[in-house]
């Protein structure tokens, strides 16, 4: 899991760039549809309607960790690098951009466990 520090807004961001995708690409057969693209479908499918009330309950002008899978993460960066973004979707992409070149991958023994 990769973990970014971000703004309850900036998880409405990540909600409203999964749907634009969803709407953009969700008619699409699979394999017409590249990996990071089912990848964040997938993702948004297992979002689950407590989890983004409680996102949207959260303080504004406090930072909150949310824990993304590093292939969600991956592929999210890959989307976002290559277009034009509004103020808040750089801001996520700073934070996501942070995080991918910090993480390093361990896995603690409890994970093995």
């Amino acid at each position: 899991m990769l973990r970014l520090r971000i703004y309850p807004a900036e998880f409405v961001t990540l909600l409203a760039f999964i749907g634009s995708i969803s709407r953009t690409y969700g008619h699409l057969l699979v394999l017409q549809q590249s990996v990071p693209v089912v990848v964040l479908l997938e993702y948004g499918r297992s979002l689950t309607l407590k989890r983004i009330f409680t996102w949207q309950r959260r303080p504004r002008d406090k930072q909150f960790l949310l824990e993304l899978p590093l292939p969600v993460a991956c592929s999210l960066y890959q989307l976002l690098r290559f277009l034009p973004l509004t103020t808040s979707q750089q801001a996520l992409l700073a934070h996501l951009e942070g995080a991918i070149q910090t993480y390093t991958g361990q896995v603690s023994t409890e994970q093995l466990i």
